[in-house]
């Protein structure tokens, strides 16, 4: 099975470009760089500008 587990760590790149969302933030496992799943739209105008700076 491919979880996550306590002590992975997981990267986050901005995606302005994305169409739904242009503060989209993408999560991705420091594994192989895979992709888990976007910062739900709620906090991702937060985390965009906190990773930004």
């Amino acid at each position: 099975m491919n979880q996550l587990k306590e002590g992975i760590y997981v990267n986050f790149e901005l995606n302005p470009t994305n169409e739904r969302d242009s503060k989209a933030v993408i999560v991705l496992s420091d594994v192989q760089g895979h992709k888990l799943g976007y910062i739900p739209a709620f906090y991702s105008g937060f985390m965009f500008d906190v990773i930004r700076k």
